[in-house]
């Protein structure tokens, strides 16, 4: 642990050297691991302990601590269903959106659905992850 703060404080000086300013407040902490079980583990970052979060958004990815991307799937297929809804209201309802209109509607989706695929592809090996994302399409 005092290794890591130590680390921490390294980088902070640095970061303050170089002009620029560091904002604890919102600095975030993911424990990458295969544990089942840890003990609770805090940073200490210019006076703000920072304690892990069972996931993060890193670049529109969420890092979960096992990185299994169930959190990531999760949240794309929320994002996903919201700009669905969303577009669909747009549309007249009358006689139902033409097949170009669903087109679009697909693959605003589609591109939401696999931001980052090669990062998390794997994941879809999962059966379960699997059938989540499955389940949009049938909507689409």
């Amino acid at each position: 642990m005092s290794v890591a703060n130590a680390g921490l404080q390294r980088v902070a000086n640095w970061i303050e050297r170089k002009g620029l300013k560091l904002a604890p407040s919102r600095t975030e902490a993911v424990l990458l691991t295969t544990k089942r079980k840890l003990s609770h583990i805090s940073f200490k970052l210019l006076d703000t302990t920072i304690a892990p979060k069972n996931a993060i958004r890193y670049f529109g990815v969420w890092l979960d601590s096992k990185l299994t991307f169930g959190e990531h799937i999760n949240q794309v297929i929320r994002k996903a269903e919201r700009t669905l809804t969303a577009l669909c209201r747009l549309m007249p309802n009358i006689r139902g959106p033409l097949a170009s209109k669903r087109r679009i509607l697909a693959c605003v989706a589609h591109s939401q659905l696999l931001y980052a695929t090669p990062v998390w592809h794997y994941a879809i090996s999962k059966g379960y992850i699997r059938q989540k994302l499955n389940a949009i399409y049938t909507v689409m």
